[in-house]
């Protein structure tokens, strides 16, 4: 049996070689992601029906130079047109979905969905930038969760494991949460300490 292939080293990989390519090839890169996108979301997006006229043209191919007109997604579109947002087919590939909810800090919160391709590819580029700037993956790393209370509750919070690429030498720290629901002086000396 082949040993399970870590996405997120590959696409990692990926990233760090094409920060390299001519201007040229990572345009072409880019373009031709997007035009999967463009022609999916068109197809299977009720949302997306007819917010790219501006670019896709009859026959398929995308107007580049009129990308600039496509109407910008706003917070009020996710609260207001979740579910015009959901794509009624999705391929296997982009893998299981997960719902997310934002904090409110604003007054309504944005619910969103994500899936695994979305998860591995935003891994790899907070890695990529996490390794340009020389972040020290031996040092513990410590975040805000929105679990529920009893879920990293002061003062211990979770332990939820080490973090950073695996693939990467040298130790690593660990991954220590508290629930957002604690104070701002839980949270300092919570930090303090771990």
């Amino acid at each position: 049996m082949p040993a399970s292939r870590d996405l997120t080293h590959d696409f990692y990989d990926m990233l760090v070689e094409s920060q390299y390519w001519p201007y040229e090839r990572l345009l072409e890169y880019q373009r031709e992601q997007l035009t999967f996108l463009l022609r999916h979301v068109r197809k299977n997006v009720a949302f997306y029906e007819n917010r790219l006229d501006a670019v896709l043209r009859p026959d398929g191919s995308i107007d580049w130079d009129r990308w600039h007109e496509i109407p910008i997604v706003r917070r009020q579109d996710l609260q207001q047109r979740r579910e015009k947002m959901h794509a009624g087919q999705v391929p296997t590939s982009a893998g299981r979905m997960t719902v997310a909810t934002s904090s409110a800090t604003t007054g309504v919160p944005v619910v969103s969905s994500h899936n695994r391709q979305m998860f591995i590819k935003s891994g790899a580029a907070k890695l990529r930038c996490h390794v340009a700037h020389g972040v020290d993956f031996s040092r513990n790393h410590v975040t805000i969760t929105l679990d529920d209370p009893p879920a990293g509750a002061w003062p211990d919070g979770r332990d939820v494991g080490a973090w950073g690429p695996r693939w990467l030498p040298g130790p690593r720290g660990r991954v220590f949460e508290l629930n957002i629901g604690e104070s701002p002086e839980r949270f300092l000396d919570f930090i303090a300490r771990k």
